[in-house]
């Protein structure tokens, strides 16, 4: 993994041999995850496919070629039936080796007139000068005691500048209802969805916002 929502990961992370990513707006997870596969001599054609709760289509699978160096020829496309897996000729765009040129050209004449969007370190659609929870995705803002701080990071409910076992007694107390200010994921009840968010930020402060 070289980015999580934009920013290094955990040295535990970085380093770890995986093929399955986690994205989304959980404690531990991302909405945009940048990695790096090494294939060596495991030449040929591999997979790549997203799930969701409610399973569409919609761009959720690919195929991709580890070719060998000079290969002419393209790999044929594995065809499922009945009867068992059968080949038919895969068709390709002609750049689809030494990638489309003329629009990279394009691109790079453009120039200054391409407009360069404001930081966004955890990709969630609003710029870190104005995000109330720079390292956690929350494009909804929700920030329900207004203190600067999105509710997705800031389980400091006693607003004393660090979470601690004070905030873990107002959130036992909240247990299963509904205070807007303890739900921290925003799905209505206090739950062990929020619960994770409390505990991953133990002991540090709340944010950091826009301010910070």
């Amino acid at each position: 993994i070289l980015k999580r929502g934009g920013k290094a990961p955990p040295e535990w992370e970085k380093w770890a041999r995986k093929d399955v990513y986690r994205l989304g707006r959980s404690f531990d997870s991302a909405r945009r995850i940048d990695v790096a596969l090494r294939f060596r001599e495991f030449l040929g054609t591999f997979m790549e496919h997203c799930h969701n709760t409610q399973h569409e289509d919609h761009a959720m699978l690919l195929r991709f070629d580890a070719e060998s160096p000079g290969q002419v020829r393209v790999m044929p496309a594995p065809m499922p039936t009945w009867d068992g897996v059968g080949y038919v000729p895969s068709y390709a765009l002609p750049t689809f080796r030494s990638g489309d040129l003329k629009a990279k050209e394009d691109y790079d004449a453009a120039g200054s007139s391409i407009p360069v969007p404001s930081p966004d370190g955890d990709d969630d659609g609003v710029a870190d000068d104005i995000d109330n929870c720079r390292e956690f995705p929350n494009s909804d803002q929700r920030d329900s005691n207004s203190d600067g701080y999105g509710n997705w990071c800031d389980p400091d409910f006693d607003n004393d500048g660090i979470v601690n076992f004070s905030d873990f007694m107002q959130f036992r107390m909240g247990w299963g209802s509904d205070n807007p200010d303890i739900d921290l994921n925003g799905d209505g009840t206090i739950n062990f969805g929020d619960f994770g968010i409390l505990v991953n930020r133990f002991f540090g402060p709340p944010g950091p916002g826009a301010t910070q």
